[in-house]
């Protein structure tokens, strides 16, 4: 075992801040936009009269704002009212900015001289008169207020005004098929490279905004293989593509990445996401809480996107592998059968299925619909137990080789209408059927052969249905840009965010379509473009005008994910096991396994905290996106955890097996190693600063040391450094 691991440490604290800091800088000082002058500067409010409906206005308004107006006051002040109070409506964001009888409503940023928080805290007009509102709601549409009164349904997520909601429900948007548009000409040719760029371009160049230049070669080089296969390049690698960063060699490049095992790993994890998976059943009493074969699942979606299956195949096969007649495919079952227990109970676990199917594979909230109609799209509570009716016609059958499999039962279950979700409170039959939203003429036909499990996969993977190629398109576009071109990923419907681009959206739906349903060639078509490759430095005259960057005029800047910076420690340290597929492993229990994180064990009651901590997606339930945060629990696990410690000395190590490694005491000989260092951590050479500093630290006589408390060897606390800095940690 390497020396060092496990063992309480002592550190220098005045040279390894020095160290830190040095390592730290470079992304400080990128942190903040600046002035011409140089100045830091941050971007302020919106003014009055900006569009105040980014995503997360957006998001508040749906979520805090607009329930509270369909509840407690359309009654009364909406198109429908019998008799409209105080000729003030509050249906569309027109009216509620014109105000009424009384005067204006709202005054944007401003709650305090806003009529209707006044009336809201009953300080002059009583609304609603039925009785005050809780505090706590109050309180959210103060915040609104005072966020701009942001509100969706006149205006576009972009920041533009748009034409009022639709009277029709089944007109919204998300509901028509996507039509390949025409792509749009633009001025500045020599950037765009692709038709991607040219939808891209002629949105910013409506506003007066330029996209920003290439990124480094280096930059560029770390983006794509963190994004494509979930690895850093090698400081060989990197060092090749700055001596020639032509387009040949990127392209090159890219078509190496999407070819090796690696990708299907990295982009199998994106899909796991997706469909909760877990090798545990969460909480169930007594029975065992394994799921003997979860892995086989995981291992099938690998090998599905590492083949480039068609994503209509990929579909059907999760959702009917018993009747493709594919022995094959049995494993991908397991997006269905591989949930949360719920203590066994039926109505739950047929819930659970419903949601991952729809919000996963169609970017619609079905389950919301579970105890009344949806209360913002067009799906009802018929819709919801027409589904149900395919899940209860499904069996469950364990298998001693795979994930459990729903095979059709053997007695067919006609459904109804469960009133109010209660199944002892039973309404109208339903048939077997899918979505009205989406069918032709919102007249849906009964599934014609048993339970119809079949027909809603083929259904849902169809050319004719409108929604699952752009939900796919989007979530590929956000994996690798940072955000979705709808921002709801999972939500396309009423509540979530309208495209920033639709026409790019349909355009690659349709494109990826034509492609054969290739997620591999859709992948590339991205990242060959220009505003893939886009540097991510932050431009005031740019921040004035789309401070959200929602235009698209700069990379957007990210942290590895937990997988991406676990498996980039081990590749440091020379130890990343390069197998494919198997059981899974336990990532936090000592002998540490050097495997990828793809083929860690998830607990799914009691993650452990490693998980949480790296934001990683919570398996009960379908994960749209990762959340990131910032917390002091990442920097303390990587300054005190055993596996860190335990990489941190390998990589020390593999610096001192080379013939200027620690055996030679020379000055020379220390420079040489710590070069070595690194390019195995960063890849690259230390900047002189890096290294005289790094040459003092190691060159310090260490202390005598308490038995009680040995220390890591200053060469061990130089490479930990290293794992714990900011250039390690970002992808760019």
């Amino acid at each position: 075992m390497p020396k060092g691991y496990n063992r309480p440490m002592r550190y220098d604290r005045r040279r390894l801040t020095a160290i830190a800091m040095l390592l730290l800088v470079g992304a400080a000082s990128r942190a903040a936009p600046v002035t011409a002058e140089g100045q830091a500067t941050t971007a302020g409010p919106p003014r009055l009269g900006e569009s105040t409906a980014t995503p997360e206005g957006v998001e508040f308004f749906e979520t805090n704002i607009r329930p509270v107006l369909v509840e407690r006051c359309y009654e009364c002040h909406s198109g429908t009212a019998k008799v409209l109070q105080g000729g003030l409506r509050l249906d569309s964001a027109d009216g509620l900015r014109k105000g009424g009888d009384s005067g204006t409503a709202i005054v944007p940023y401003k709650p305090d001289d806003s009529l209707l928080i006044s009336a809201l805290r009953y300080e002059s007009l009583e609304m609603p008169p039925s009785g005050k509102l809780p505090d706590k709601v109050i309180d959210d549409f103060i915040k609104w207020v005072a966020l701009g009164a942001p509100d969706p349904r006149t205006e576009a997520a972009a920041g533009k005004a748009d034409a009022a909601a639709p009277t029709d429900p089944y007109s919204h948007w998300a509901y028509q098929r996507p039509q390949k548009s025409t792509v749009p000409k633009v001025t500045d040719r020599a950037w765009a490279r692709s038709e991607i760029d040219r939808f891209i371009v002629a949105k910013l160049e409506k506003v007066g905004v330029s996209p920003s230049p290439q990124a480094p070669p280096r930059a560029l080089l770390r983006r794509v293989y963190y994004d494509l296969i979930g690895l850093p390049p090698t400081a060989k690698e990197l060092a090749e593509f700055e001596g020639d960063p032509s387009d040949a060699r990127y392209e090159a490049t890219v078509d190496w990445l999407l070819s090796v095992p690696q990708y299907g790993e990295r982009w199998a994890r994106h899909w796991l996401d997706i469909a909760r998976y877990a090798d545990t059943k969460g909480y169930l009493f007594e029975e065992d809480r394994n799921y003997k074969h979860a892995y086989k699942y995981r291992d099938w979606v690998i090998s599905s996107f590492a083949t480039d299956r068609p994503y209509d195949e990929f579909i059907v096969a999760q959702l009917a592998a018993d009747q493709t007649g594919d022995p094959a495919c049995v494993p991908a079952m397991g997006f269905l059968t591989l949930g949360r227990r719920f203590l066994n109970n039926r109505h739950d676990i047929i819930n659970d299925r419903i949601d991952v199917v729809t919000r996963g594979l169609m970017g619609l909230t079905v389950a919301c619909a579970r105890c009344h109609d949806h209360k913002y799209d067009p799906i009802s509570a018929g819709d919801y137990y027409a589904l149900y009716g395919v899940f209860a016609s499904s069996q469950e059958k364990a298998r001693d080789d795979a994930p459990p499999m729903l095979v059709e039962a053997e007695r067919l279950v006609d459904p109804v209408i469960f009133l109010r979700g209660s199944p002892g409170n039973r309404g109208p039959k339903v048939d077997r059927r899918f979505l009205t939203c989406l069918a032709p003429e919102n007249k849906p036909k009964p599934f014609q052969h048993g339970s119809g499990r079949l027909e809603l996969a083929q259904t849902i993977a169809s050319r004719e249905n409108p929604l699952t190629a752009r939900v796919w398109v989007n979530r590929v576009w956000g994996y690798l840009l940072g955000r979705g071109l709808v921002n709801t990923t999972s939500d396309f419907g009423s509540r979530g965010a309208p495209p920033t681009h639709p026409e790019l959206l349909d355009w690659l739906a349709c494109k990826m379509m034509d492609d054969a349903w290739s997620t591999k060639r859709l992948i590339r078509r991205i990242v060959l473009s220009s505003t893939y490759r886009q540097a991510s430095n932050e431009r005031p005259e740019c921040l004035a005008v789309d401070p959200e960057n929602l235009l698209l005029w700069r990379a957007n800047r990210r942290r590895l994910d937990l997988e991406s910076l676990r498996d980039s420690v081990l590749a440091a340290a020379g130890r990343l096991d390069a197998t494919i597929g198997g059981p899974s492993v336990p990532l936090t229990a000592s002998p540490f396994p050097t495997r990828r994180a793809v083929y860690g064990f998830i607990e799914r009651q009691n993650l452990p905290a490693f998980f949480r901590t790296f934001d990683f997606a919570n398996p009960n339930t379908h994960t749209p996106e990762r959340p990131q945060t910032v917390a002091p629990q990442q920097a303390l696990f990587l300054m005190n955890s055993p596996f860190v410690m335990e990489q941190a000395a390998h990589l020390a190590a593999r610096t001192a097996n080379t013939s200027e490694g620690a055996a030679a005491e020379n000055d020379s000989a220390k420079a040489a190693r710590i070069a070595l260092l690194f390019q195995h951590a960063l890849g690259r050479e230390p900047t002189a600063e890096e290294s005289a500093e790094a040459l003092a630290f190691v060159s310090d006589v260490e202390p005598p040391s308490p038995a009680t408390a040995p220390q890591l060897s200053r060469w061990e606390q130089l490479a930990q450094v290293l794992l714990m800095s900011n250039e390690f940690a970002f992808v760019d």
